[in-house]
């Protein structure tokens, strides 16, 4: 869930493919500047509190000194009738609306493992729409490896050559530059 934060606005927008695609609810008759969308720590709920202060136009100010607000929004999903996922026990089967998933960019070739490990998350499918349920654990797989010299950093006062991974005595030539 997200909103505009340099302007005023009646809306939230809401992902169900982590971002690909947005959709936007309605949530307020007078534009509110959002402080804060709260959720439960888990974010297995489909309720949401949005606070925030209201946008008072010119005719709509009273002649005292208030010139702004509060606003406190309840907004609930379950109203969409999304159904509830399935299938967390049993990533990336047909079946299952979960998928394993492992953060990995690239750099390291297919060494998928940083800092001694690889971490596996089961995540909703991007092209899934449900939600998670209150009950939901997230399921997270970890497993040791071997680590490697993309693992480490050089230490104070040590830096790394452009292409090198040997950590040398002395300042960085791209500090000197900046």
């Amino acid at each position: 869930m997200a909103s505009k934060v340099s302007e005023a606005t009646d809306s939230l927008e809401f992902s169900w493919d982590y971002g690909k695609t947005w959709e936007t609810v309605k949530i307020a008759n007078h534009p509110i500047h959002v402080k804060n969308i709260i959720t439960e720590p888990r974010s297995t709920s489909q309720q949401f509190l949005v606070y925030g202060v209201n946008e008072l136009k010119a005719d709509e100010e009273e002649e005292s000194e208030e010139k702004a607000k509060a606003a406190l929004v309840y907004v609930d999903f379950a109203k969409l009738h999304e159904p509830q996922c399935k299938g967390a026990d049993a990533p990336g089967t047909e079946k299952s609306d979960y998928e394993s998933w492992t953060p990995y960019d690239g750099r390291h070739g297919d060494n998928k493992c940083y800092l001694g490990q690889q971490v596996t998350y089961v995540r909703r499918k991007p092209d899934v729409k449900c939600f998670n349920g209150e009950n939901f654990d997230r399921i997270v797989h970890r497993s040791a490896c071997t680590c490697t010299e993309f693992d480490y950093e050089c230490d104070i006062g040590y830096y790394r050559a452009p292409g090198s991974m040997t950590c040398t005595k002395g300042e960085s030539k791209l500090s000197e530059s900046a």
